[in-house]
């Protein structure tokens, strides 16, 4: 079974299966009540996070030993010939039915604004948030217990002096990506809201901002490659303003 999960304005998630014919959603989730804003799998598809304008977080996780669930990961053609086997012997075909693999284990609500991105690391066996209001919070994976949580900050030199901003709409506009490494760094990626350029921040796992880029270009795309802890960002120049 492969599935593909979309968030809605309507506080709804809806599960998708690409192997069926029909449009319609298979599944849909009602547990919000504010407008979906992230969603994340783990690496190993055993957890789902969905997030939302309340800063609240479902946490799920995958449960296969129902009758009516599917391996995830599984190969198509592989399931298919176990259908076609259980046809065989008389065994009710478990992929006609529409029962939703994963089961919600927690409901965290002690965020205090929308959760605006999620990503997660399955061999630290944790996942990170950002907050509206500049928080990052790192869980663990399997219990959601809060490990550490700290305040986005950001350094802006003005007159030959430095200024710490702590302020979340001052340090971004918008932010284009969060990302949690291999080795322990998140790494921030999003425009500043004041000048027409792209800053990705990179702090330790306690809260400690260790490096700050600024570049007068237009970020398309970023992608952390896990194993090698590299940063890799697609981006268009700008003119400087």
């Amino acid at each position: 079974m492969f599935l593909y999960v979309c968030g809605y304005l309507d506080n709804k998630v809806r599960i998708f299966e690409l192997n069926r014919k029909t449009n319609g959603p298979v599944h849909i989730l009602n547990n919000h009540n504010a407008r979906v804003t992230c969603i994340k799998f783990s690496k190993d598809y055993k957890f789902l996070f969905t997030c939302d304008a309340d800063g609240v977080i479902h946490h799920y996780q995958r449960n296969c030993h129902r009758v009516d669930c599917v391996d995830m990961t599984e190969d198509t053609n592989d399931t298919q010939m176990k259908i076609e086997d259980d046809k065989n012997k008389n065994v009710p075909d478990i992929s006609a039915k529409k029962a939703f693999p994963f089961d919600l284990l927690y409901t965290v609500q002690d965020q205090m604004d929308e959760i605006v991105d999620i990503d997660t690391n399955q061999t630290l066996d944790m996942y990170v948030t950002l907050s509206r209001d500049g928080t990052i919070a790192l869980r663990c994976m399997r219990t959601s217990h809060l490990w550490q949580h700290f305040m986005l900050i950001s350094k802006q030199e003005k007159d030959g002096q430095e200024k710490v901003i702590t302020d979340y709409q001052l340090i971004f506009g918008q932010v284009n990506a969060l990302k949690l490494s291999l080795h322990g760094y998140i790494i921030v990626v999003g425009k500043s809201p004041m000048r027409e350029v792209a800053r990705y921040l990179i702090y330790s796992l306690n809260g400690d901002l260790l490096r700050m880029v600024e570049e007068f270009l237009e970020i398309k795309s970023v992608f952390l490659n896990t194993r090698e802890d590299w940063l890799i960002i697609a981006m268009n120049f700008t003119n400087e303003k």
